[in-house]
């Protein structure tokens, strides 16, 4: 059966389409989208449309012309920050949207916080259960797990389209074992939650006055 896109109305093909909560998405209005947005399974098409419509309009913001960074935090993703104006933007390396990043006032943000996710690295649970297993193969299956940690910082904010903005620490895995590595991440993770914490503060004092 043919499926077309909720937004376009053109053919939404089967191998790049999104599926949505009621309908499908197409490739190149998907490239429209936020890279912030997730979990589209859970959208609706009018909600989609409503969050196209606030795209174009972040993309012609006075905000997004008027931008001028005065500080930048992390060293993967970049959170660069315009004091004097209040507004703040996350950098990353997605291709589609680095024309028009989702441009953020600091007094939008209501919360901060360092998040670490474990990762397995020496996970040999797959093809290998059912081939014979060598006894080199047993050796290291009982070995301990080694661990590997992606860090985050999330950034919670009062946003029509978005509850929250996920700032990535490190580009590559850290190993459990790499303690230089790893304290540099929490140190770099909890920096920034600090300052950011610190300039929504004195955003939200001087939008009360």
């Amino acid at each position: 059966m043919k499926k077309n896109c909720v937004v376009c109305g053109d053919k939404a093909s089967i191998l790049t389409r999104i599926k949505l909560n009621d309908g499908f998405l197409c490739n190149d209005c998907a490239k429209k989208c936020s890279e912030h947005l997730d979990d589209y399974d859970e959208i609706t098409a009018e909600e989609i449309r409503k969050h196209l419509k606030y795209r174009d309009k972040n993309k012609h913001s006075a905000m997004l012309k008027n931008f001028s960074p005065t500080m930048e935090l992390g060293e993967y993703e970049k959170l660069k920050i315009d004091e004097p104006h209040g507004y703040w933007l996350l950098e990353t390396e997605k291709r589609f949207h680095n024309d028009n990043p989702d441009i953020f006032m600091l007094s939008q943000i209501t919360d901060a916080e360092f998040v670490r996710k474990k990762e397995c690295l020496n996970n040999f649970d797959s093809e290998e259960s059912s081939q014979k297993i060598t006894a080199k193969f047993t050796r290291k299956k009982n070995r301990r797990p080694i661990y590997g940690f992606w860090f985050y910082v999330v950034i919670k904010v009062n946003h029509p389209c978005f509850t929250e903005i996920n700032m990535r620490i490190n580009k590559y895995i850290i190993n459990e074992k790499n303690q230089i590595e790893y304290l540099a991440a929490v140190r770099t993770a909890q920096d920034i939650v600090d300052v950011i914490t610190e300039l929504s503060e004195k955003a939200n004092e001087k939008e009360k006055k």
